[in-house]
């Protein structure tokens, strides 16, 4: 506990006697309730709580105290949302008298003689109703229930009030969010201040804790109303709030912020480490959309202490430094993230390092399939954050590439929600994408392969279960996220410039990486590694291009040509059967069609 921060009133002469003793009181009492709320149970801490309010309110009209220090020192021990619990003080406060009036000032003989127009009845009353109202909601099964049973009523004014005291003691115990992009029901949000957990109203787990909560049972019809005041107070009026909720991590100027669970975040600046709440710098991570809850360790090199990193088969010695910056990059958060293409010959775990990503940072992993109709899909996908992977993109696909390239420099999709209304949704790149393939037919559009970071994996050897890999990484976790967040805290407090033109197309990426490099003591490592990157990515197009493939194989031969095209066709045949004069299916004839176009 922190020392107390009360202040003497400076002139006692402007209080009654009255006053200056419910002052004192409040003074001597808060610190003791503070230290003694942890062990207390149930009602208790209730009382706990109106109390502690009540004397703030009281301190704070007296002017006799850092109420702001006072709330900080509440919200820590009761685990009641700050801002909210500010708001509803400083609500009640402000329609008070201050204490601090001159005693000049006129009061009427019964005021003087027992207290009744300032202290004793215009606040002690006050504050008495407000701790009755805070009851009422701490206590609102029991609330539910008076309202139920009162015969007064009407059944359609129960249901009014029973949905207003829920919705009342919903903002008590924390705030209420829209989603600042689509303002919908179906993503109108509760922070729940006590769980520090951001969920959709709409969401099964929301609706079931309600349930509970308020003891109504979800197919009564009073639920109903309930449910329905929650969704319009969280989506219109003064009481709730426009955010953009984050998923699995987040980025501010000079911040990264790595979730920890439905409840908690890891805080990283050039000043260190250190978890705190979720919503700490008002970053609200979704409840579903976080990391598998992790803890601050010891750091651990995972390329070093897993194997699946560590053994990987990479085709060229810049591969295994280009998959380290891009995986510890993904907190960094960019508008622009390049694409990862794990490419190669079957059995080179393609698919196996690209789940180990997901496996390292904590999240569930799915291979999607690359469709010829599933764009929405894919959009859906990336729009979700994290890391998404498409596996085995072997199949020319018209879509993919675009959809790609568009998604590497931050681009969306925007489409009408209804094909009968003009009301449009977009779906944003938010996520961080993995493509795997043996045959990546994509890569002969040169607009997707200059957006790509391209690894290559050989036929992997030696430890090849994959449930072992696995498990080794999830022994590793803690100190592999510890290690990751230690590496950007330092890469953050790097303000050395870097050599620009490391990446043409993801500069900020690239620029950033050499800092990552340079907390790993890897900077020469960090900066060859990037720009032989991006010197592969013309030999990546032209590796994929029917005719590049064949070009690159000729040159590799020593061979030289001068002739005709349809000489220059025969010699070309000997390196790719589409470019046979009898060689029939779309590949033959687009593969003739396109040499003589481009020779």
């Amino acid at each position: 506990m922190r020392s107390n921060p009360t202040q003497n009133i400076q002139d006692n002469s402007r209080y009654t006697e009255a006053e200056l003793l419910s002052v004192a009181g409040a003074k001597d009492r808060l610190p003791k309730t503070l230290a003694s709320y942890a062990s207390l149970k149930g009602n208790d801490q209730v009382a706990a709580i109106q109390q502690m309010t009540g004397d703030v309110v009281t301190l704070t009209l007296a002017d006799a105290v850092d109420g702001e220090t006072w709330l900080g020192q509440m919200a820590e021990v009761t685990r009641i949302h700050q801002p909210t619990l500010r708001k509803t003080i400083q609500e009640r406060v402000s329609g008070y008298q201050k204490l601090s009036k001159p005693k000049t000032e006129k009061r009427s003989h019964q005021a003087g003689r027992n207290g009744t127009g300032l202290l004793k009845s215009g606040v002690d009353n006050k504050i008495a109703s407000f701790l009755a109202s805070i009851k009422e909601v701490s206590e609102i099964s029991g609330a539910i229930v008076a309202v139920l049973t009162d015969g007064k009523l009407t059944p359609s004014q129960r249901n009014d009030k029973v949905a207003g005291l829920v919705v009342d003691a919903l903002i008590f115990r924390g705030a209420f969010y829209y989603h600042a992009q689509h303002r919908d029901f179906a993503t109108a949000m509760f922070f729940d201040g006590s769980t520090k957990r951001l969920d959709r109203v709409q969401s099964d787990a929301f609706v079931a804790w309600l349930s509970e909560w308020t003891g109504i049972n979800r197919s009564a019809h009073v639920f109903k109303f309930v449910l329905s005041a929650v969704e319009t107070v969280a989506l219109s009026g003064t009481k709730t709030s426009a955010i953009i909720p984050e998923s699995f991590w987040a980025s501010r100027p000079g911040a990264f912020y790595l979730s920890n669970g439905d409840g908690q975040l890891v805080k990283i600046t050039g000043r260190g480490v250190e978890i705190l709440d979720n919503g700490t710098d008002d970053i609200l991570f979704g409840a579903g959309v976080t990391l598998k809850p992790w803890a601050l360790t010891e750091p651990v090199d995972p390329f070093k202490a897993c194997a699946l990193f560590r053994d990987a088969s990479y085709g060229a010695p810049h591969a295994g430094q280009l998959v380290k910056l891009w995986v510890v990059s993904q907190a960094t958060n960019p508008v622009c993230k390049p694409p990862l293409a794990v490419v190669g010959e079957i059995g080179g775990g393609k698919t196996t390092v690209a789940r180990g990503f997901s496996e390292l940072y904590g999240m569930d992993f799915a291979a999607a399939k690359v469709e010829r109709d599933g764009e929405r899909d894919f959009w859906s996908g990336v729009n979700a954050g994290g890391i998404y992977c498409a596996d085995n993109a072997d199949t020319k696909t018209d879509w993919f590439a675009d959809c790609i390239a568009n998604a590497a420099t931050g681009g969306c999709s925007v489409r009408r929600k209804l094909y009968t209304d003009g009301d449009k949704a977009t779906q944003r790149a938010r996520a961080w994408v993995v493509i795997t393939s043996a045959t990546p037919t994509f890569g002969n559009d040169a607009g997707i392969a200059d957006r790509l970071l391209v690894v290559r994996l050989c036929r992997r050897t030696g430890n090849t279960a994959d449930a072992a890999l696995y498990a080794e990484i999830d022994s590793n976790r803690n100190g592999a996220l510890s290690w990751i967040a230690h590496t950007l805290a330092t890469a953050l407090a790097d303000t050395g410039e870097t050599p620009p033109g490391l990446n043409s197309r993801h500069p900020d990426f690239a620029a950033f990486a050499v800092k990552i490099g340079r907390a790993l003591g890897q900077e020469a490592e960090t900066i060859a590694a990037l720009r032989s990157a991006e010197s592969d990515k013309s030999l990546f197009c032209l590796e994929n291009d029917s005719l590049g493939a064949a070009l690159l194989a000729m040159l590799a031969d020593g061979k030289s040509f001068t002739g005709t095209s349809a000489e220059f066709l025969e010699v070309l045949s000997n390196y790719d059967a589409d470019f046979n004069a009898d060689a029939t299916g779309p590949r033959g004839k687009i593969g003739r069609a396109s040499c003589r176009e481009r020779v």
